[in-house]
């Protein structure tokens, strides 16, 4: 059974602490980022217990709120991304190489 109190208390430490103090490696942020985080998409006591942004599942990933809060930005912008590339390939029928047309750098 989750104790609540605790949780919470737990919960606070890790929303509290400095950012400085915690680091998380690039290619896990990278990694969460493409494939998403699909640990909390299910019943979660700990996250109907606290907000959603500092349950266990959540905690468990990312060791501080500041990780979590880029990876919704860098989640966001990949989709953006991903739709993009499907409307290209969809529109010309080939893939993105990566490099900017003429009309995105404009006249040199």
């Amino acid at each position: 059974m989750l104790d609540v109190k605790r949780e919470q208390e737990i919960a606070e430490k890790w929303l509290n602490q400095r950012a400085s103090d915690c680091s998380m490696d690039i290619d896990a942020l990278v990694e969460v980022t493409i494939n998403g985080n699909e640990m909390c998409t299910g019943y979660c006591h700990s996250r109907e217990k606290l907000e959603f942004d500092s349950c266990r599942c959540i905690r468990s990933i990312f060791p501080h709120d500041t990780h979590y809060s880029l990876y919704q930005v860098l989640r966001k912008l990949f989709k953006e991304l991903l739709v993009l590339d499907y409307v290209l390939e969809s529109n010309t029928g080939e893939k993105y190489d990566g490099k900017p047309t003429s009309s995105i750098r404009g006249s040199t």
